[in-house]
């Protein structure tokens, strides 16, 4: 599987947990969840963006 799309999945999964949380009262809990879907995104982006410049340079 592409790291991408796995860090895609894995940001999507925080976030519904987060969500879920949010709506049992765990609020506290669920910033956790959005603090690790923060940081599986940005993972993403900078994924991207080096696939993106490798693209550029062997254009």
């Amino acid at each position: 599987m592409d790291f991408v799309v796995e860090k895609i999945e894995k940001a999507m999964k925080n976030l519904q947990r987060a969500l879920d949380d949010v709506n049992n009262g765990n609020r506290r809990i669920a910033i956790s969840h959005l603090d690790f879907a923060k940081e599986n995104a940005q993972e993403a982006i900078y994924l991207i963006l080096a696939e993106l410049e490798e693209v550029g340079k062997n254009g």
